[in-house]
């Protein structure tokens, strides 16, 4: 079952929030497995869904927001190179790092629709 739509765009923003959170934190939790960095880039593409159906927005450039994912992509790839040849301390720091690019994304994403939103 899923939820009621938002009755307004405050709603959609907090629930944007919640989603991006939910992800933000999703991603730190499996960035500590070596290797996950597409499956990372495919939980940034879901979370954009996610907060573009929560502002009730149903067609976007995904050009503009592909930019934003990527570079977070290439960031992330990098990262999990690197620090996965540290064990504890290099995975931790991964996935905290991992974290905090989908929490930048999201919040980029959240600025993007709210702007396109037809909610008012």
């Amino acid at each position: 079952m899923s939820s009621p739509k938002p009755r307004s765009l405050s709603e959609a923003e907090a629930d944007a929030h919640v989603i991006v959170n939910k992800w933000s934190v999703g991603v730190g939790l499996i960035s500590f497995v070596p290797g996950t960095s597409l499956v990372l880039d495919a939980c940034d593409l879901k979370m954009v869904h996610d907060v573009a159906k929560a502002f009730g927005v149903e067609d976007y450039n995904i050009d503009e927001i592909t930019t934003a994912v990527a570079a977070t992509a290439a960031s992330k790839a990098a990262s999990d190179g690197v620090l996965s040849f540290f064990p504890i301390i290099g995975w931790a720091a991964k996935a905290g790092l991992a974290g905090a690019m989908t929490k930048t994304v999201g919040e980029f994403v959240i600025k993007y629709f709210k702007t396109r939103s037809p909610l008012k």
